[in-house]
């Protein structure tokens, strides 16, 4: 919001990325990644290591088993799908979506910005949820769902999107236990 205000709208829409990265990186370690893997991730800050979390993608399809909806977003990130998530990819790469709402070219219209604020919600929300999935909540749940609500019939209404079926109001439980002993202490 900070960066819309700013009118920096595409820093901001560079941002959505790198959150949605975060979210499912957190779901993944919640519910597909092993003991195993998350022990063997390194603890060292290092740049350039070979181990690390999986790719967007890749998490995604882990996530699939948990989440099935998701392998719409894994098919759009896909080489040989339906590439309907590179709009991330463009965004934070400086694509051309980018490059052709700079000043003094057609910049950004009051729905872009619209549209990426409401992502930016939806990412937010998402990571917010993890939370949900491993505690009981309920002042976050009281906030969370129907937010998340409100938002899928503003996408239908406001943006044409196709109208979102009820979602549940809770998370399966994660079948991991733990990870073992704390990595930092």
């Amino acid at each position: 919001m900070s960066l819309v205000q700013l009118d920096a709208f595409g820093s901001a829409a560079a941002l959505l990325r790198p959150l949605l990265e975060a979210t499912a990186a957190a779901w993944w370690l919640t519910y597909a990644a092993t003991d195993e893997v998350i022990l063997g991730l390194p603890i060292d800050p290092v740049e350039g290591q070979l181990d690390d979390l999986p790719l967007l993608g890749d998490m995604g399809k882990d996530l699939q088993t948990h989440f099935p909806p998701i392998a719409k977003i894994v098919e759009g990130f896909a080489k040989k799908g339906s590439r309907t998530s590179k709009w991330l990819h463009q965004y934070t790469h400086g694509g051309t979506p980018q490059l052709l709402r700079r000043r003094p070219a057609g910049f950004w219209t009051n729905a872009d910005v619209s549209l990426t604020l409401v992502r930016a919600d939806i990412f937010g929300l998402a990571a917010a949820a993890v939370d949900l999935a491993r505690a009981d909540n309920t002042r976050l749940a009281a906030y969370l769902y129907p937010r998340r609500d409100q938002i899928g019939d503003d996408l239908h209404y406001i943006f044409g999107a196709e109208k979102i079926a009820p979602q549940p109001r809770s998370f399966p439980a994660p079948n991991a236990t733990c990870c073992g002993a704390p990595i930092f202490k």
